[in-house]
């Protein structure tokens, strides 16, 4: 979902992937259109999709019926309920990039560091404590 969506956001993309003749494009046509779905439910109620429905059976044609149930255009819609998704595609890059994964790298190696010398550091203590202890005990 986040690699379908961080495509171009309107809805003649989603057209495109649904005239695909191939499986991953049809695929990622009926997740985006199910994000979309999902989102007009969820910000305008569960009966909007049945709305447009009635209005372009009515006559209306599909951007007129929309805009009129949703205060906004087929395309602005789509954008606004994928940019969730695209969101999360612009950091896909960055994470797997090979510079992250030598960050990785070296924040574990100090992790391990500090980690080291912090029980050195007990250990000495320790020790130190034994040493104080056994000064005060007469032989």
């Amino acid at each position: 979902m986040l690699l379908a969506a961080g495509g171009s956001a309107g809805l003649a993309n989603l057209e495109r992937l649904f005239n695909s003749e191939t499986q991953p494009e049809t695929a990622t046509a009926y997740l985006l259109a199910a994000a979309l779905v999902s989102d007009l439910r969820q910000r305008h109620g569960a009966a909007v999709p049945g709305a447009i429905v009635d209005r372009v059976a009515h006559g209306a044609g599909f951007a007129e019926a929309f805009a009129a149930e949703t205060g906004e255009t087929p395309d602005e819609a789509a954008a606004r309920a994928w940019q969730v998704y695209r969101r999360w595609t612009s950091w896909i890059p960055v994470v797997t990039s090979a510079i992250s994964l030598w960050i990785g790298i070296l924040v574990l190696a100090v992790v391990a560091f500090l980690a080291t010398l912090r029980k050195r550091w007990q250990r000495r203590r320790q020790w130190d404590q034994q040493d104080v202890g056994a000064a005060d005990t007469p032989p």
